[in-house]
């Protein structure tokens, strides 16, 4: 009978086995169970390695892309193709890097070429809505309101803000407009009491006491406002399969409402939605277009800016101040070149010159 020597203790032991080799040979049991668990060990993590090369590789670079594209594709919109991990990133910036030298003329209020030439390419290209990628997530571009109003008045809870560049939150932090949810709902319930119209600190009556034209500078506001908004792309983000419209929109993806587009577009806004007329807000914010929310300048519905009273308040204020006691006009040293650094901002800065009024003109 087959013998097998065990070095289970000090002294060894001799084992009767059959079937097993002859010859007598030294094993530790200790090794052994340590090398399964090693043996162990590597197999977990390499299948861990697979599923999530699977996951993020496979799924996430290949198959969603190609799913979500056929199926857009299927409901007749269309796009730039999708490139492996870029996306369509190489296309658009070297699109911005060809007009970024671009100056307008300081009475072009048209700085669209400038900031957003793909998406004028790719919507005459394309038709509306299109469908681009932002590296390997789906982004869609729309640009009818109803639409957008579906969107940003939904209270569903379905489309949450878009995850913003780790850049923006580094600059602006991680407060009430990038919150999503529960964080939102307990945000706003702590901010908004300070925002209410009848509990502004801002005693805007002294201010205008000898202004009289502080309709005019609402409608003033209200029309730069329209044409150069800070804020210039909203997105929103859907958290589960949707339909908006005659859409299909999956998970996941993110839809884009180009703010300084939708101002210009003159079936909205009239033939003359390219120029600076704030007398289109005579009759206030809502009959100024041909649809009551074409001013999303604040957006709209329950995100809606919580401080636009505020900051309406303020501006109006502030200018009337100066314009009791100043003049001022553009410096010739102005470049009008307006860039999209997180929100609109003159590319070189805005010179002003100030010079103050005559006493006996006040």
């Amino acid at each position: 009978m087959p013998r097998l020597l065990l070095c289970c203790s000090q002294q060894p032991v001799q084992c009767t086995l059959s079937h097993f080799s002859p010859f007598p040979f030294p094993c530790s049991i200790p090794s052994m169970a340590m090398a399964f668990l090693v043996a162990l060990a590597l197999v977990s993590v390499l299948a861990a390695a697979i599923a999530w090369v699977w996951d993020h590789a496979v799924v996430r670079l290949v198959w969603r892309p190609y799913a979500i594209g056929k199926e857009l594709r299927s409901q007749g919109i269309h796009g730039p193709p999708y490139k492996l991990v870029k996306g369509s990133n190489e296309e658009f910036k070297a699109m911005k890097e060809e007009t970024d030298g671009l100056v307008l003329d300081v009475h072009d209020h048209n700085y669209i070429p400038r900031i957003a030439p793909h998406y004028l390419k790719w919507r005459a290209q394309y038709g509306e809505p299109f469908l681009y990628w932002f590296g390997p997530k789906p982004r869609l571009c729309i640009f009818d309101y109803e639409l957008a109003r579906q969107i940003l008045s939904s209270k569903s809870g379905n489309f949450v803000k878009n995850d913003p560049p780790t850049t923006l939150l580094d600059v602006v932090g991680k407060g009430l407009a990038l919150l999503d949810g529960i964080d939102w709902v307990r945000h706003h319930r702590v901010i908004k009491p300070a925002f209410a119209m009848d509990k502004l600190k801002f005693d805007i009556s002294k201010a205008t006491a000898d202004f009289g034209h502080i309709l005019q500078t609402t409608m003033v506001l209200l029309e730069t406002l329209r044409l150069y908004g800070p804020a210039l792309f909203m997105q929103r983000k859907t958290v589960t399969d949707m339909t908006v419209g005659s859409m299909k929109l999956p998970k996941g993806i993110a839809i884009v409402i180009p703010i300084p587009i939708m101002h210009r577009e003159k079936v909205v806004w009239g033939d003359d939605a390219g120029e600076f007329n704030p007398l289109r807000f005579e009759n206030g914010m809502t009959r100024a277009g041909k649809v009551p929310h074409a001013m999303l300048a604040f957006s709209m519905g329950p995100r809606s800016c919580i401080g636009q009273n505020f900051a309406m308040l303020e501006a109006k204020s502030t200018l009337a101040l100066m314009l009791q006691k100043f003049s001022f006009t553009l410096s010739h040293d102005y470049v009008h070149a307006p860039a999209d650094v997180f929100s609109l901002k003159p590319k070189f800065g805005l010179p002003i010159i100030l010079r103050q009024l005559d006493e006996s003109y006040i």
